[in-house]
């Protein structure tokens, strides 16, 4: 039966004080130390499993494994949950664990939304040293979920263990902890692997729900019903491109293609290009620029009316707007595409006004189109250099420039060569 608050363990030397989690085995308390006063996490086998056939071979792993993750204790690495002293208390067995205050990134996630890259990035990084630590030791974690990262001040801690994850009650419909689905590889759910690239596969989930804010697609779903994974830079634009591969290599499905070691796969954040926000794509904006004067001496030369000029500078700034406060990728993917067909459309109207003498449609096609085509060249790669408003504003100005150096050659083009 579930221990009930208040109810005393080890002879009153841990009061239980309530449920912090339970998973397919396991049942997680936060209690009350009175030697030292302090609170600690109490892990024990669910005793409602009593009567499972695979009972007893998780008791004796789950007794092996604690006495192994106490070991853990003496590296005192800053972000591993630490852990106490393993007792018997009647018939049940008790691990005693750090109880770390703070909230874990399910919680955190759902009240601010996604992290920034850099921020997600910095604690991935400290949840891997955990990791590569906890295998050095001989372990695998196979559960850093978010749920089981708590952030502490400014450090992320690994708490709870899934231990004896292999061994699923025949008495429950379980794969795990309800937290956990999305992000352990299937081979663990299936077959209850024991592999470092099982938590390479956790990490790299985790580190997909950090920077997008949304669950990745379940591994078995992925195996068993082919659903696809959508890469986190079509969900963030902003996720940079470096990131958005290193989260898809270590989601690899197979496990033999993905990084076959943490170490291995931090290698891939290490080497992502350090983006730093004062550096401007001049070449891009370039050819932006050139893009949109070639436009403005199309119209110029075309003597198009001031009010079709009036509308050029509308779609300018619109399209500037659209792109840089597309905050979602899968909201602006769709909406970006879609005018880039509508204006494919309109450009081959305009080719057959064309030939029928009506320049005006021929450059208000070339116009749509050439502009369409730069836009997503351009601002996909701004996004990960400048805010949105900055993003707006340069994609604006260069637009501008871009339409008002092509009109002034047109101009002088008229002046030179028809005087």
């Amino acid at each position: 039966m579930v221990w009930a608050e208040g109810h005393e363990v080890k002879n009153g030397r841990y009061i239980i004080q309530n449920v912090l989690g339970r998973g397919g085995f396991g049942i997680t308390y936060k209690a009350l130390d009175t030697v030292h006063n302090e609170l600690v996490a109490l892990k024990t086998p669910d005793e409602y499993l009593r009567h499972d056939p695979d009972y007893q071979k998780y008791v004796d792993r789950f007794i092996k494994e604690s006495k192994r993750l106490q070991r853990l204790t003496k590296l005192a690495h800053p972000h591993i949950v630490k852990f106490g002293e393993f007792f018997q208390d009647k018939d049940t067995y008790c691990l005693v664990m750090e109880y770390v205050q703070g909230k874990n990134f399910f919680e955190i996630i759902r009240e601010k939304g996604r992290l920034p890259e850099q921020e997600a990035v910095k604690y991935i990084k400290q949840i891997a040293s955990a990791l590569i630590a906890i295998h050095r030791a001989g372990l695998v974690h196979r559960d850093a979920h978010p749920g089981n990262i708590i952030l502490r001040g400014d450090n992320a801690v690994l708490i709870d263990f899934g231990i004896a994850k292999e061994l699923v009650p025949t008495t429950v419909s379980s794969t795990g902890e309800a937290g956990n689905r999305g992000f352990a590889p299937y081979e663990q759910m299936m077959k209850g692997s024991r592999k470092k690239n099982a938590d390479v596969y956790c990490l790299a989930a985790t580190l997909y729900y950090l920077v997008t804010g949304k669950r990745p697609t379940s591994s078995l779903a992925r195996k068993i019903d082919n659903s696809n994974l959508i890469k986190p830079r079509k969900l963030v634009l902003e996720v940079s491109k470096d990131l958005n591969q290193a989260i898809l290599r270590g989601m690899e499905l197979e496990a033999e293609n993905r990084p076959q070691s943490v170490e291995k796969w931090m290698h891939l954040l290490e080497v992502q290009k350090l983006r730093k926000k004062e550096i401007i794509p001049w070449v891009r904006l370039g050819l932006l620029l050139t893009a949109y004067a070639f436009i403005g001496v199309i119209f110029s030369l075309a003597s198009i009316h001031y009010l079709v000029w009036i509308i050029i500078l509308a779609w300018a700034w619109a399209l500037a707007l659209v792109w840089a406060w597309a905050g979602h990728w899968s909201e602006a993917w769709p909406l970006a595409w879609g005018l880039v067909w509508v204006w494919a459309f309109i450009l081959v109207l305009a080719l057959l006004f064309s030939f029928a003498g009506v320049g005006t449609f021929a450059g208000a096609g070339i116009f749509v189109w050439v502009g369409a085509l730069a836009w997503a060249y351009v601002s996909e790669e701004l996004i990960e250099y400048f805010d949105r408003l900055n993003t707006f504003l340069l994609l604006a100005i260069t637009s501008l420039l871009g339409l008002g150096l092509g009109r002034l050659l047109g101009f002088a083009y008229k002046a030179i060569f028809n005087s």
